[in-house]
C-alpha cells in the first residue's frame, strides 16, 4: 500500500521543477495580528485561511494590494481554481478583502 504523502525525493523534484518554471522561490514572512486571527479568521475553513495568507504573501506593504492570479494561488495551495474562487468570495463577504478589476487582472485589497 502506498503512502498518501509525498516522499522527500518527490518534494525536492517538485521544488526543482517549480524553480525552473518560476525562478527561485522568495522567502517571506507574513504577519497576522493575533486579534485578527482569533476574532475574524477563526471561523473560516482552513483553505480560506490559506487563501488569505497567500494574498498576504503577495500584498504590497505600502498599498496593501495583491495581484496573484487564481491559477497561481491554486498552484501554491495545491487546490482547484474553483476552490480558490469560493474562498475568495467568502473572504469578500466577510470584508477581509475587496476585489477590483484592473484590466485583465484582479486587484485584491487585503484588509
Amino acid at each position: 500500500m502506498s503512502s498518501p504523502f509525498k516522499s522527500m525525493i518527490q518534494i525536492e523534484e517538485d521544488i526543482k521543477q517549480r524553480q525552473a518554471k518560476y525562478g527561485p522561490k522568495r522567502e517571506w514572512w507574513v504577519r497576522i495580528p493575533k486579534s485578527l486571527w482569533h476574532n475574524h479568521l477563526s471561523d473560516l475553513k482552513p483553505v480560506e485561511r490559506c487563501v488569505y495568507i497567500d494574498l498576504k504573501i503577495y500584498e504590497n506593504g505600502n498599498t496593501r494590494k495583491a495581484y496573484p492570479s487564481i491559477r497561481r494561488m491554486a498552484n501554491n495551495l495545491s487546490v482547484d481554481t474553483k476552490t480558490i474562487m469560493k474562498a475568495l468570495n467568502v473572504l469578500i463577504n466577510k470584508n477581509l478583502i475587496s476585489k477590483r478589476k484592473g484590466g485583465r487582472k484582479n486587484i485584491y485589497l487585503v484588509c
